[in-house]
């Protein structure tokens, strides 16, 4: 049984230097788009936080009632993943910055792996932001429906009250007509 001995490649470091140079210098230029993309979001978060805040402040809901029903809706747990995947890459590229003249840790490949896998992130947080939007959509249309059925209870209790104020004016009436008769 002849034995297979393993080929030997040479490669020019130079040329490696450059390849990875290069992959490293695109990984840092799509880790500043998803960063800058991580901002927006957290920004437009930020923002729709505030407006539920005004918005449940004037019609008496709990802010912490809607954002742990939120919370629970989208399950969270797809921002925070992304969040760690995107230091874990910044942690790697400091590091392979810090040590030019150590070997590279990861390949072109493993990159476009990470690459493609924080795109699918992405898609994801997308889907969910979106589920979100809709759901605090439906959110809204439910407040603004009980918020028009507590104006028409409202509305109704007043003319009860003043239904009953007439009717309470009219019984002592009444009642004093009587005490004039029975002492006439």
């Amino acid at each position: 049984m002849p034995t297979q001995r393993p080929s030997i490649i040479i490669m020019d470091n130079k040329a490696d230097d450059g390849r990875a140079k290069n992959g490293l210098s695109e990984l840092s230029k799509q880790l500043r788009v998803l960063q800058s993309k991580n901002h927006e979001q957290a920004a437009t978060i930020d923002n729709l936080e505030r407006k539920l805040k005004i918005l449940t402040d004037l019609k008496g809901v709990s802010l912490n009632d809607m954002k742990s029903a939120l919370w629970d809706a989208c399950q969270g747990e797809a921002f925070n993943e992304l969040t760690a995947e995107v230091r874990t890459l910044r942690s790697q590229l400091d590091l392979t910055k810090n040590n030019n003249n150590d070997k590279i840790s990861f390949s072109e490949k493993h990159a476009t792996q990470d690459i493609a896998n924080l795109e699918l992130r992405v898609g994801e947080l997308e889907e969910v932001e979106e589920s979100l939007q809709n759901q605090i959509s439906e959110l809204y249309e439910s407040l603004r429906k009980k918020s028009s059925r507590v104006t028409e209870l409202e509305a109704s209790c007043d003319q009860y009250k003043v239904r009953e104020k007439e009717l309470k004016e009219k019984y002592k009436a009444m009642e004093e007509k009587l005490v004039r008769e029975n002492r006439a």
